[in-house]
């Protein structure tokens, strides 16, 4: 188990930001854009809106990113909590 003091804890941690960034970089700035609003929660129209694409590419680009970033992760050893 990793706690947030550990130092394995913020090895992991970087080097999931890491993936995440060489992940995104591979989309571009409107993806790296288009995926932090998504973080911070605001809607596929939200979104759409500030960007100034339809709401179906908002949730195209997002699948795509989703899927792409999901496989980054697990090549490089990330693999999902069993709860």
């Amino acid at each position: 188990m990793y706690t947030k003091n550990t130092t394995d804890y913020k090895a992991r941690l970087y080097f999931l930001n890491q993936t995440v960034k060489e992940v995104l970089d591979g989309f571009g700035k409107d993806a790296y854009v288009l995926f932090k609003l998504y973080l911070k929660g605001y809607k596929n129209e939200e979104i759409a809106f500030r960007l100034g694409i339809a709401e179906k590419t908002v949730r195209n680009k997002k699948a795509m990113i989703l899927k792409f970033l999901k496989e980054g992760l697990l090549k490089r050893g990330f693999r999902r909590r069993k709860y």
